[in-house]
């Protein structure tokens, strides 16, 4: 089994916590990298991408240059940014 636990952080609750933020308004898969994405911030304190990933793969037990990669596509992804487009609403808007 993989940990999922890192000094107390634990990944479900980052994901129980994004997914109430959103409610439904974000596809499930795009709330579950933004949770990943998000738990990766915590576990290496830092914004870098390749830290951030890091952070994730440590808290994950995956391999860092997979959980990068995640981190960095999650990052260009234009669908995210599409939504201030479609209701003048975007991600960081529900914060």
């Amino acid at each position: 089994m993989k940990p999922t636990k890192c000094e107390g952080l634990d990944r479900t609750d980052v994901q129980k916590f994004v997914a109430d933020i959103f409610e439904g308004d974000i596809h499930a898969k795009r709330v579950l990298s933004l949770a990943n994405a998000t738990t990766g911030v915590l576990a290496a304190g830092s914004l870098a991408v390749s830290a951030i990933g890091q952070g994730l793969a440590h808290v994950c037990g995956l391999d860092p240059k997979h959980t990068v990669k995640q981190v960095d596509r999650l990052l260009g992804n234009a669908k995210i940014e599409d939504r201030t487009e479609k209701n003048g609403k975007g991600v960081g808007d529900n914060w």
